[in-house]
C-alpha cells in the first residue's frame, strides 16, 4: 500500500480516530508494566516508528520496563517545567491587556554620568560643555557645586530622576500611571491619551515638568515638557534649558525587567536630539521607605542659624 495513501475519515469519526494513538500507547505501556512484573528486567521493547507509531521511545530498553516509564514520567516534568519557566518570565498584562507595569522597581546599573547609548558624552553646543567641564571639576575636588537635588534637595528633575539608586512604586490605573520615587519623596502623573498643549498654552514650567502618555502597543510612550532649568541631567552636573523635551518609551523585556528608551532634545543646550537607557528590575522585597533630604537643611532654634 503506497504511503502517501490514506483512508479517508469521515467528520462523525475523527474525535475517535485522533484519540486511538493516545489508547495504544497507554494500553502498550500497561503491557510492559505487567510484563516487567511478571518477567522481569529488559522486557517489553517498545521501538520508536513501530506498532505504536512514531515518537514513542524504547521503554525499558537496557533495563526494567519500569525504568523507561520512569524516564517518560520525568521527560513529562522536564517539559512541564519548561511551560511554567516561559509562563513565569511572560510579562504580565491587566484586565484590559496592558502591560502591567505596577509594583516595585529598583535601578539595575545607575550612572552618575549620562551617556548615549553608544556610550558617549551627549552632544553639547561648546558654552553648555563648558559649564559642564566645571561642574564635574567641583564635584572631583570635593567643593560643594551647587548640585539642586543633593546640596538644596530640590527635586531631581527629568530624565535625572530616572536614575537615582532609591526604589521606585508604580501605581497604574486605565487612564493614569503614577511613580512614587523615594528620592526626596517625589512623584509624576502620566495621564493617559490627554492632548499636548498647543503653542502658546504649555502650563508654568516646574522641576520635574508636565507628562502626557499614550500606548504604542506594549510599550508606553510620555512626553514631558515645561521644565524649569534649574535642576541638573545627571549626578555630574549636566545641563539643560527650559526648552528640554524628554520622551520616555517604557517596556517589559520580561517579567522582571522594565527598559526605558529615553530621547532627550534642547536645542538651546545641544546639537542634536540624543538617547540614553535605564533598565530597572522588579523588586517585590522592597517597600518604599522614608528619605527626608530636607532634614540635613534645617538648624533647630539657637543651632546658630535660622530655624
Amino acid at each position: 500500500m503506497s504511503a502517501s495513501w490514506r483512508v479517508p475519515v469521515r467528520p462523525a469519526l475523527a474525535t475517535r480516530t485522533a484519540a486511538r494513538p493516545l489508547r495504544k500507547i497507554i494500553r502498550v505501556v500497561q503491557v510492559a508494566l505487567l510484563g516487567a512484573a511478571t518477567f522481569g528486567p529488559g522486557v517489553a521493547m517498545i521501538g520508536s516508528g513501530g506498532a505504536v507509531g512514531p515518537g514513542v521511545a524504547a521503554i525499558g530498553s537496557g533495563g526494567a520496563a519500569g525504568s523507561g516509564v520512569v524516564a517518560i514520567g520525568l521527560g513529562a516534568l522536564a517539559l512541564g517545567a519548561t511551560a511554567s519557566a516561559d509562563a513565569a518570565s511572560a510579562p504580565a498584562t491587566t484586565k484590559d491587556g496592558r502591560p502591567f507595569f505596577a509594583g516595585v522597581w529598583l535601578v539595575e546599573t545607575p550612572r552618575a554620568e549620562a551617556k548615549t547609548i553608544a556610550g558617549t558624552t551627549p552632544p553639547l553646543r561648546p558654552e553648555a560643555a563648558q559649564l559642564y567641564a566645571q561642574r564635574k571639576q567641583m564635584k572631583a575636588s570635593g567643593k560643594v557645586a551647587g548640585d539642586p537635588a543633593v546640596d538644596e534637595c530640590l527635586p531631581h528633575g527629568v530624565p535625572r530622576i530616572l536614575s537615582a539608586t532609591h526604589p521606585i512604586l508604580i501605581l497604574q490605573k486605565p487612564k493614569q500611571i503614577t511613580v512614587l520615587y523615594e528620592a526626596n519623596h517625589q512623584s509624576r502623573q502620566f495621564y493617559i491619551d490627554d492632548p499636548l498643549p498647543k503653542e502658546g498654552e504649555e502650563p508654568d514650567p516646574t522641576y520635574n515638568g508636565t507628562s502626557v502618555a499614550r500606548w504604542d502597543g506594549n510599550a508606553l510612550i510620555v512626553d514631558t515638557f515645561a521644565m524649569n532649568d534649574k535642576t541638573w541631567l545627571d549626578d555630574a552636573g549636566l545641563p539643560h534649558s527650559e526648552s528640554l523635551r524628554v520622551t520616555e518609551r517604557y517596556a517589559l523585556t520580561d517579567a522582571e525587567h522594565l527598559r526605558v528608551d529615553i530621547t532627550v532634545a534642547d536645542p538651546k543646550t545641544f546639537t542634536a536630539p540624543w538617547r540614553m537607557q535605564v533598565t530597572y528590575k522588579r523588586r517585590p522585597d522592597l517597600r518604599i521607605q522614608e528619605n527626608a533630604c530636607a532634614e540635613k537643611l534645617w538648624r533647630p532654634p539657637g543651632a546658630g542659624g535660622a530655624g
